[in-house]
């Protein structure tokens, strides 16, 4: 270990004991980051710049290496809870982005468990445990599993994991700019999660969205079209495969959008369901 890794270190320090900006937090940063290259023992045996690091490479949108200073932040088991809470809710978010919702949620729930955490962490934790939940409905939608039991059990657990974020998050957006419109967020999850449950009987989610009900005359020969046409070839079964993707996010922001749902309606919609309208006059299809 170095002299001058010591010194880069507790220079570092120095500044985390005035801090007063987020150019302070760089500036900390960058003497750590220093102080790691260099070689500084401190490293091995306190969480407190590697804390410092987490925050730094946050700052500087380096993905790969805030999440390497997060897990070993974790490693030292802090004692202050928003650190370990902020190190395990970073590590859930990018969990869920990259499609692991497993860990997301494991990570999420863990971090909910530490006690005396401030608001901000609890909203953050919750919208990713909320968030982990809604991808493994979701996917269980896609993948054609919504027909057993557990789907429903997950619509339920991630429908009320919504409302509690709604709850914990009020006037957090205060306090936290990056939480700015997330019941917003929230209310279009919960609207997409509405329209996956309708999904299960059959689909057409922006249709439903559009006119408001599942039964009404253009969304029933929306799904005519779907199944007697387009579920008879691969490519067919392909274009729905991708559309249950990702069309109850769609419809939940359609759902939220007078000018839109209009636009749909009367611009694109109306004029295809009444030429398929004449094609399937008489033809029946599945709920």
């Amino acid at each position: 270990m170095s002299q001058r890794g010591d010194e880069e270190y507790f220079a570092g320090i120095a500044i985390l004991t005035n801090l007063q900006s987020h150019e302070d937090e760089i500036k900390a940063g960058e003497h750590f980051l220093r102080a790691l290259e260099l070689g500084c023992d401190a490293f091995n045996k306190e969480w407190i710049g590697w804390s410092s690091l987490f925050t730094y490479f946050q700052m500087k949108n380096d993905v790969v290496q805030a999440c390497d200073a997060a897990r070993k932040v974790l490693e030292f088991d802090p004692q202050e809870p928003n650190i370990r809470g902020g190190a395990l809710e970073y590590l859930a978010a990018q969990a869920a982005l990259a499609g692991d919702f497993k860990s997301a949620l494991d990570l999420a729930e863990k971090g909910l468990t530490i006690a005396n955490l401030d608001p901000v962490n609890v909203c953050r934790l919750s919208l990713v445990k909320a968030e982990a939940l809604f991808g493994k409905t979701q996917g269980l939608f896609e993948s054609g599993d919504w027909q057993k039991v557990q789907f429903k059990e997950k619509i339920n657990e991630t429908r009320s994991a919504f409302k509690y974020c709604k709850e914990v998050c009020k006037g957090v957006s205060s306090q936290d700019p990056s939480l700015a419109g997330v019941s917003s967020d929230i209310n279009n999850r919960l609207m997409a999660l509405n329209a996956i449950q309708k999904g299960t009987v059959g689909g057409c989610f922006i249709a439903t969205a559009v006119y408001g009900s599942y039964d009404a005359p253009e969304v029933l020969v929306l799904r005519q079209f779907r199944d007697l046409t387009l579920a008879r070839s691969s490519a067919g079964r392909l274009l729905i495969r991708s559309y249950y993707a990702i069309s109850p996010a769609l419809a939940g922001h359609i759902s939220n959008t007078q000018r839109l749902r209009k636009f749909i309606r009367e611009d694109i919609l109306n004029s295809f369901s009444r030429l398929l309208e004449r094609k399937y006059s008489g033809r029946s299809t599945r709920l």
